[in-house]
């Protein structure tokens, strides 16, 4: 099975009749499993996280399309659970890399 998806099968109970019964359940895909990534060629410089920032990686890198900050993105070799770069650029200070989920409760 593909890195990324978690498989989950169908579950029927034999002393339950009907849809209560059982549960339907598919292959489901992680988070970063559904964003899209590019490609970028070994030697391309590129403007990374919506700055004036040029990387030029030394071999070919997967550029995430996915954001969890205005303000940065990802990239990886061969996929986020092994290995990752994040690019985050203009960033204020005390200005977190991501989205604050509920700043009040639990700030980052």
């Amino acid at each position: 099975m593909p890195a990324g998806i978690v498989f989950l099968g169908l579950i029927r109970r034999p002393e339950t009749s009907g849809l209560l019964g059982c549960a339907a359940l598919v292959a489901a895909p992680a988070s970063q499993a559904l964003a899209g990534w590019k490609l970028i060629a070994k030697g391309t410089p590129v403007k990374v996280a919506k700055s004036n920032m040029t990387v030029t990686p030394g071999e070919a890198w997967n550029r995430g399309t996915h954001r969890a900050s205005k303000k940065g993105e990802t990239w990886t070799l061969d996929g986020p659970s092994i290995n990752e770069v994040y690019f985050a650029a203009a960033l204020l200070p005390g200005e977190t890399f991501y989205k604050d989920g509920d700043k009040k409760n639990k700030p980052l």
